[in-house]
């Protein structure tokens, strides 16, 4: 993520003077933006404080488990509440559920193996627990806008 971007996702909800100037984002979207990034990331002072308890252990649940096809239930049950319950925390709290939030660290992590070492692209999909490099590629591609070689190639 480039710094200018992120420079004005941080600054979202401040009002331009002057007389064009563009509605704000509410402060609940803007911290939504903000928590998308860091939860991510595993920005743990974020990540510690920001989000209600049963939000912050499935996203450590999820990142420790990110190797396992994601299975709602099974999230849900190791953090104590049902799967609903936990899909409406996340949409509410990072605006996305947590099967998205499973598949975009996922891929971040796909990023971090190409770039950092030599695996070959079906290597990479069994490392992370795709079954079949095409679902990785078709994934990865989905995520970022590059297929998996493309991505290895850009940098």
């Amino acid at each position: 993520m480039t710094r200018r971007w992120k420079a004005a996702l941080w600054s979202c909800g401040k009002r331009s003077s002057g007389k064009n100037r563009g509605t704000p984002c509410t402060p609940l979207v803007c911290f939504t933006r903000r928590g998308r990034i860091e939860a991510l990331s595993g920005d743990t002072a974020v990540s510690q404080t920001a989000y209600p308890e049963a939000v912050r252990n499935a996203m450590t649940w999820l990142r420790e488990n990110y190797a396992q096809s994601f299975n709602a239930v099974e999230t849900a049950t190791a953090v104590g509440v049902s799967p609903s319950h936990l899909r409406a925390l996340f949409e509410k709290w990072l605006g996305e559920s947590p099967r998205q939030f499973h598949t975009r660290y996922r891929i971040a992590q796909a990023r971090r193996l190409l770039r950092e070492q030599n695996l070959t692209v079906s290597e990479a999909a069994y490392h992370l627990g795709f079954h079949d490099a095409r679902h990785f590629s078709r994934t990865f591609k989905r995520v970022t806008g590059y297929t998996p070689r493309d991505w290895r190639l850009r940098d």
